[in-house]
């Protein structure tokens, strides 16, 4: 794995660990946040954190996933040659129902999008599960004016969902690349049990469906395909890539990626031993409640151990992946993480944000760094200017 040298490298003194899965992880460091003495403390002491309610924005959910389209129709595709103007305060066309308007406003309030006209369809794909339930993925669309020069395939983190990377979406759409994204079960529009799942494997699962599904339409999805995922997203890629015949993108970008949380071994240990009493902690996540805010599943934590047990099973893949991870990360085990990403992705570029934490892609004082960055890496190329439109 190559590292960036122009960054700076920590937390590869080796410390003690609980478990011993592999002998990678007896030699890895753990920390303890303070976060993570926090969730241990809400596990061993039942009472002190409460469960809230698990899905606080069930209506507002509901009433989106009423106005999605079905994408696996085969006319789902429909953006004219010219766009019209926008007749909202944001970019979007074509004017949609309210609650999906709604959900427009949230991201150009995230992003601050404006600009030249963006073709946006929101709508469903169906992920068939063991015993006959279907459940639908929540995908997103953005297409600039005239014809893409690229395409960017986007994945959230844990207890978040599609629109709080809106900025990520506006910088690649105005440089002239379409976007599309998912939700991962349980998360923003797709339907599931709040932030759990049954295995971890559907995840990888539900990313497998979206990629099949953009590898089929060659029109509005045009190379180089650049996949990126943050955090949680990471991890379902993985799972999605390592799998026989799994579609291959031109680029992979992993943001904080995990595989292991910094507080891993408390959550596993106290699941062990609690796990009967406590089913759910608070998040911790500085996003707005908008589709998220729900609590934890201390389940959740049990899921990714067995699913962990698999990669010691895994032998290295090859895959144009680059990573980016801040030095100041207390949500991931970055250090484990990494030497994890040596053993699997050999080949992988690996570049250490300075004084970054868990959110640099959407914390406003470094979501424009490191955009910046990533451009020059990606040899994305410049804004570009804002083409003829059609009359509203």
């Amino acid at each position: 794995m190559q590292e960036s040298v122009l960054h700076l490298v920590i937390g590869d003194n080796p410390g003690p660990t609980l478990g011993n899965r592999s002998g990678r992880e007896q030699n890895a460091p753990m920390s303890a946040s303070p976060f993570g003495l926090l969730l241990l403390v809400g596990v061993l002491l039942p009472g002190i954190a409460a469960a809230a309610d698990k899905d606080p924005n069930i209506l507002v959910r509901q009433a989106l996933q009423a106005e999605l389209e079905d994408f696996s129709a085969k006319d789902w595709y429909r953006k004219p040659d010219v766009l019209p103007q926008p007749v909202g305060p944001g970019p979007f066309v074509p004017a949609a129902g309210k609650a999906l308007e709604d959900y427009r406003a949230r991201m150009v309030k995230i992003a601050g999008w404006t600009g030249a006209p963006v073709w946006h369809q929101a709508g469903t794909l169906p992920l068939r599960r063991p015993g006959g339930k279907i459940e639908k993925l929540g995908i997103n669309v953005f297409l600039p004016q005239g014809t893409p020069i690229g395409t960017l395939l986007f994945v959230h983190g844990y207890l978040s969902h599609a629109a709080n990377f809106a900025y990520t979406y506006a910088f690649f759409v105005a440089r002239g690349y379409a976007v599309t994204t998912i939700d991962l079960p349980g998360h923003g529009l797709s339907t599931g049990t709040r932030a759990d799942v049954d295995t971890f494997g559907e995840y990888g699962d539900a990313v497998r469906v979206w990629l099949d599904w953009a590898w089929t339409w060659t029109q509005p999805w045009p190379g180089p395909r650049i996949l990126m995922a943050h955090s949680l997203g990471t991890a379902a890629v993985f799972d999605a890539l390592r799998r026989p015949g799994a579609p291959r993108p031109d680029k992979v970008v992993f943001c904080a990626p995990l595989l292991r949380p910094d507080w891993f071994a408390a959550l596993s240990l106290g699941e062990a031993i609690l796990g009967w009493a406590l089913r759910d902690l608070p998040s911790s996540f500085g996003w707005d409640g908008y589709l998220d805010g729900y609590t934890m599943p201390v389940h959740w934590f049990t899921v990714l151990d067995r699913w962990l047990e698999t990669l010691d099973r895994q032998r290295p893949i090859s895959l144009p992946l680059v990573i980016y991870s801040g030095d100041k990360d207390r949500v991931v085990d970055s250090a484990w993480n990494r030497s994890e990403y040596r053993r699997l992705v050999p080949g992988a570029k690996y570049t250490i944000l300075p004084k970054k934490g868990h959110l640099f892609m959407t914390d406003q004082p470094d979501r424009e760094g490191f955009h910046t960055l990533l451009a020059i890496d990606l040899n994305l190329g410049p804004i570009l200017p804002p083409p003829p439109v059609s009359p509203p």
